[in-house]
């Protein structure tokens, strides 16, 4: 392979990386903008179930470096973010 097809394929490498991040950056949004009173605890909780090695409560979630809050407030956070109906059909 020539030094020029690699540098090619560096470039597309790169570009399909950035437009996957971008993607799920919108995708990240949207989601955030459907979430009801406690988004931003229910999106660290989420953060945190998606980074962990394991799941086994809720305590250990909120052990989690992404979840900034007190253990109390993921019961909280799940009560108040259930989102109003017409918001939880925006991402289908």
């Amino acid at each position: 392979m020539t030094l020029t097809a690699v540098k090619s394929m560096d470039i597309v490498n790169k570009s399909l990386t950035a437009m996957m991040l971008t993607q799920l950056e919108k995708f990240r949004q949207a989601l955030y903008d459907c979430l009801g009173k406690a988004k931003d605890a229910v999106f660290e909780l989420m953060d945190a179930v998606l980074t962990s090695p394991s799941t086994p409560s809720f305590v250990s979630l909120s052990q989690s470096p992404v979840f900034r809050r007190q253990w109390s407030s993921i019961y909280a956070a799940l009560h108040d973010s259930r989102p109003p109906r017409k918001k939880r059909q925006c991402l289908h």
